[in-house]
């Protein structure tokens, strides 16, 4: 077995194992699992993995204007074959935004929560309708680091801090909010 499936795996499994309550809103992602399906290929147009980073400054989160689907989410894209699920998330933060950013890892080496989500067909992409099996990670920003945004104009239009509570309108983000709160990780 190819060493980053077998990485993508041994995330998926620990993610499981620590969250088994989430196999069934994520079947399609656990089926995958199961049949070793290659997830780290972004030409599988069944599923495969991407990986974002919601980035927490005290009491605000960061949502940036993603110029395909144009509309306000976390930064996050497609997984490379020569990196773990978090680098990722961790490089597609930075490179969207500029900002260096620092895990929040109290949890172990797994994402806090996965979201699976219908794309669209893309023609300028030669893209079927898929799934993405979005590995969502907290990150807070790097103190020693200057912080200032630096947009990736060619993936991201504008950017903006929002209340926590602003965050939790947007998709998905309202559960991820509430398992980061429930294991204490926001304060």
């Amino acid at each position: 077995m190819d060493i980053n499936k077998e990485t993508i795996f041994e995330t998926i499994d620990r993610y499981f194992s620590y969250f088994p309550e989430d196999r069934s809103r994520l079947e399609k992602l656990y089926t995958q699992r199961r049949l070793q399906d290659d997830l780290g290929d972004r030409r599988n147009f069944r599923g495969h993995i991407t990986a974002s980073g919601v980035v927490v400054d005290g009491d605000k989160a960061l949502l940036i204007f993603h110029n395909q689907f144009r509309v306000f989410i976390q930064p996050g894209g497609h997984y490379e074959n020569d990196e773990t699920i978090e680098l990722c998330a961790r490089r597609e933060v930075e490179e969207e935004t500029g900002l260096r950013v620092i895990w929040h890892k109290e949890h172990g080496n797994i994402p806090l929560s996965v979201d699976t989500h219908a794309i669209p067909k893309s023609k300028e992409k030669d893209e079927e309708n898929h799934f993405h099996h979005d590995h969502l990670f907290l990150y807070r920003l790097d103190k020693e680091e200057k912080n200032i945004v630096t947009l990736q104009k060619e993936e991201v239009k504008e950017y903006q801090w929002v209340s926590l509570e602003k965050f939790c309108e947007v998709k998905s983000l309202g559960f991820f909010i509430e398992r980061a709160e429930g294991l204490s990780l926001l304060r």
